[in-house]
């Protein structure tokens, strides 16, 4: 096997019997170190990941005298959650920390806080997470709803093309119920209105009760 390393680089090798580093310099001279032959690779990278991200965490500007407390606190909780989540999905302590990090958005006092973090390793931890789960489909659904009567819409638009009964047409009666025929199955039902201010014209998207199709109502007074 052929390698070849950059100025700055460095590269961990592994054998059945031991384990060695081999480091450039940014002059192109190679350093040799050998490595504890009980410790993993993936323990001596998730290390200097930390020793990385600790400095990346203290050179952060406007922290005060706290900032050092912070950033100790934020890498002895990291270390908890990876060792937790590390058994729980089988994979590298490094791989679990840049997957933490890539997700990161926002500063890092407030990113790594147990909130953030479910406990995959209890039940009430994964009661949690499959809540949040459950609200999230929940809210991507009618957002689907929303996007695919947009497209149906546009496409007719466009194209100049009748879309088969994409949009039920009915009348707003003083009472302000909407009752239509499902454009799909034919199903009789009522919409929900909402935020209607005395229009003359009201539209809004339905899901039929019935076969769970989205449409397009319009109601004209």
């Amino acid at each position: 096997m052929y390698i070849t390393l950059r100025n700055g680089e460095e590269i961990l090798i592994e054998a059945s019997r031991g384990k060695i580093k081999l480091a450039t310099d940014y002059s192109g001279n190679i350093t040799i170190y050998g490595c504890d032959k009980y410790k993993k690779i993936d323990d001596i990278t998730f290390e200097k990941a930390l020793v990385n991200l600790k400095k990346k965490f203290d050179s952060v500007d406007n922290q005060g005298s706290w900032g050092k407390e912070r950033s100790e606190n934020a890498i002895l909780f990291i270390k908890r959650t990876v060792m937790a989540y590390e058994n729980y999905f089988k994979l590298d302590k490094t791989v679990l920390l840049e997957a933490f990090e890539r997700n990161r958005t926002y500063s890092y006092p407030n990113y790594y806080q147990a909130s953030n973090f479910p406990d995959f390793t209890s039940l009430e931890g994964l009661k949690a997470q499959i809540s949040i789960l459950q609200e999230d489909i929940h809210n991507l659904k009618y957002k689907q709803d929303d996007e695919l009567l947009s497209l149906q819409k546009e496409l007719t638009k466009t194209k100049k093309i009748m879309i088969d009964k994409k949009e039920a047409e009915t009348c707003l009666d003083c009472s302000i119920d909407i009752n239509v025929n499902c454009p799909y199955c034919d199903r009789w039902q009522s919409v929900d209105v909402i935020d209607y201010e005395g229009e003359s014209e009201y539209e809004t998207t339905h899901t039929c009760e019935k076969c769970g199709v989205p449409f397009h109502v319009k109601a004209t007074s």
